[in-house]
C-alpha cells in the first residue's frame, strides 16, 4: 500500500507548508478545548485568539470562520482519498481498492478518533455545522464517483453515470452507517476497522441477501 499521510500534510510539502499546517492545527486544537469547555455557542474568534496567542486577524489568515476549526483538515483528506485510490493497481476489483485506500486513509487518523468524536458531538448538536460537515461528505463523494466512473468497465449494460453515482451512493452509506455505529459505541475500536468492515459486508451483499 502506498504510504499514509500525516493529517493536515500532504506529502511533498515544504518547511513552510508544514509549519503554516502545524500553526493551523494548534489553532483548531485550541478552539476544540475552548467548545469543549464552554459550549460552541460561547466560544468567539476573539476568544480563540487569545488563547492561541494570536491576534484575531491571524486567526482569519487560516480559517474563515469559526464553523471552519472543527474540520479544518477537510481538503486535505479529499486529496489523501484522490492520492490512495488513483494509485491502486487499475486490475485491482473495485471493492478492494475502496477497502485498501479507506485502511490507509483512516489509519493515517488513527490517532484522531477522539478528536473525531468530539468534533461530530458538537457539530451534531448544531444544525449549521452539521449541514457544513454533510457538504464536505458531499465533495468526497463527488470526488470518489469520479474515479468509480473512470473504473467502471464499458459494455456493463447500464449507464456508466448512474451505476458510478449508485456505487458511490452505496459506498458511502455504508460508511455513515459505520461511523454511526461506531460513535454509538465507545469501545468499537478504531474507526478504520468499522469502515472496512462496511465496505466488506457491502462487497458480500449478494450474498447475505440470498440467505
Amino acid at each position: 500500500m502506498a504510504t499514509t499521510l500525516s493529517p493536515g500534510v500532504a506529502p511533498g510539502s515544504s518547511t513552510r507548508e508544514r509549519r503554516r499546517a502545524r500553526t493551523r492545527r494548534d489553532i483548531a486544537d485550541t478552539a476544540l478545548a475552548l467548545m469543549l469547555e464552554r459550549g460552541y455557542d460561547r466560544v468567539t474568534v476573539d476568544d480563540i485568539a487569545a488563547a492561541a496567542d494570536i491576534a484575531p486577524r491571524t486567526f482569519f489568515r487560516y480559517f474563515a470562520s469559526k464553523d471552519d476549526v472543527l474540520f479544518h483538515d477537510h481538503i486535505e483528506r479529499i486529496e489523501a482519498v484522490r492520492a490512495h485510490l488513483t494509485a491502486r493497481p487499475a486490475g485491482e476489483p473495485l471493492i478492494e481498492s475502496l477497502q485498501e485506500t479507506v485502511r490507509a486513509v483512516a489509519g493515517s487518523y488513527a490517532d484522531e478518533d477522539d478528536r473525531t468524536r468530539r468534533c461530530m458531538a458538537i457539530a451534531a448538536a448544531h444544525p449549521a455545522l452539521r449541514a457544513k460537515f454533510l457538504d464536505q461528505q458531499v465533495e468526497i463523494e463527488a470526488v470518489v464517483a469520479g474515479i468509480v466512473r473512470r473504473r467502471l468497465r464499458d459494455g456493463t449494460g447500464h449507464d456508466p453515470d448512474l451505476a458510478a453515482r449508485v456505487l458511490t451512493a452505496a459506498i458511502f452509506g455504508a460508511m455513515r452507517a459505520a461511523v454511526d455505529r461506531w460513535l454509538d459505541d465507545p469501545d468499537a475500536g478504531p474507526m478504520a476497522d468499522r469502515l472496512t468492515e462496511a465496505l466488506d459486508v457491502l462487497s458480500h451483499l449478494d450474498a447475505l441477501t440470498r440467505g
